[in-house]
């Protein structure tokens, strides 16, 4: 089995490469399998040739995206959808570096220098887990929860591994997004819940209420684990979206607030910030995170002419930006010299929402013809 599986190594060390290469091999991995690649731009296009059963993805590629950063883009691009087993490399194991990675759940931390054994040990426990988790699945599909449970009987499963079981197969069907499928995931989720308090369980139960947005059960398990764990990513996350969707904007806010301090490399969740802040007028804090916005937004999955546009029209909300050219703040943003054809249209719009907040209606009107000729 090992011997069929592809395994992509994302290193900008050629030296790691090759080590974590070797002890592959060494693991029974076939050569010609393992592929290497030292940067973002290279790790997606390989990414976007085939599908990996296996990524080794280092936190820090110097120059250009991180290993977060990529991560975010592969989720984003939809290459990630076969759920391969994914595995950090870092040498930096603080809890910022680990709680920002904590968003995409992967399957476990390595620590530079790599030892040997660590990494067989990490990949046998990890194999034999989702060998588990797919015959689970499969007892399902054929015997509905009783299939599940018994396969975790068979297997003489620990609590660990029942808990891990349990939450994998209600991952799989709730990845399925078919609500009738709904009631199984929340049973299933809730053999762990009142047993055994597992948190992956019980922060896919909040997904699934948050989606539902059933507040009256959700509400009460986000207060219970963030006493838990007050700055956990995925627990803030959730909180907010739950206080936005029920319009409580200042909460919401203060939940993002708190999780864009834990980890900063989640534009999306910048944006959101920035978005509120304009909202109340905050320039303060608005142009404070404008300024980290900028120099994350290059290399990110964010950055696209339409989030150009939107830090440009924040830029002109501040009375001393408000009437300079779009272009020169364009560049400053973009840190290109010139205007791609892509991102003039948003140049023409900007520039039209400029003349018609100064009053000049018929240079907003020709600019706005402009971008809908170029669009």
């Amino acid at each position: 089995m090992r011997r069929s599986q592809s395994v992509l190594i994302v290193d900008d060390s050629s030296i790691i490469q090759q080590t974590t290469k070797l002890i592959l091999v060494n693991g029974q991995f076939q050569s010609a399998n393992i592929y290497c690649a030292s940067n973002a731009s290279e790790a997606i296009k390989y990414c976007q040739q085939q599908t990996f059963d296996i990524l080794f993805l280092d936190f820090n590629l110097g120059f250009g995206s991180t290993g977060l950063q990529l991560l975010e883009r592969l989720y984003h691009n939809k290459l990630l959808q076969h759920s391969p087993l994914i595995f950090i490399l870092t040498a930096d194991d603080s809890p910022a570096v680990l709680m920002g990675f904590s968003e995409y759940q992967p399957d476990g931390y390595l620590v530079k220098p790599l030892r040997l054994n660590t990494l067989k040990q990490r990949l046998e426990y990890t194999f034999e887990q989702r060998a588990i988790n797919d015959r689970a699945f499969e007892y399902y599909r054929h015997s509905g929860i009783d299939g599940v449970e018994t396969i975790c009987a068979q297997s003489n499963a620990s609590v660990s591994t029942y808990c891990t079981t349990i939450t994998a197969v209600a991952k799989r069907l709730f990845n399925q997004k078919q609500p009738h499928l709904y009631p199984d995931i929340e049973v299933l989720l809730s053999l762990t819940q009142h047993h055994y308090q597992h948190l992956p369980a019980q922060l896919l139960l909040a997904q699934l209420w948050l989606q539902q947005q059933n507040f009256q059960a959700l509400n009460p398990l986000l207060t219970q684990l963030r006493g838990l764990y007050p700055d956990h990513l995925m627990l803030l996350e959730y909180s907010a979206c739950s206080a936005l969707l029920q319009q409580e904007i200042t909460q919401g806010y203060d939940f993002w607030l708190q999780a864009h301090n834990v980890s900063k490399n989640n534009l999306h969740r910048l944006f959101g910030l920035l978005w509120i802040e304009c909202h109340f007028h905050n320039h303060t804090t608005m142009q404070q995170h404008l300024r980290e916005a900028i120099s994350y937004l290059r290399y990110s999955v964010w950055d696209k002419p339409c989030h150009h546009a939107f830090i440009v029209w924040l830029q002109l909300q501040h009375s001393d930006k408000k009437n300079m050219p779009i272009e020169r703040l364009w560049r400053t943003i973009s840190q290109q010299k010139t205007i791609t054809k892509n991102e003039r249209p948003f140049i023409y719009l900007l520039q039209a929402w400029q003349y018609l907040d100064n009053g000049n209606n018929l240079n907003a009107y020709k600019s706005y013809i402009a971008a809908m000729e170029n669009a």
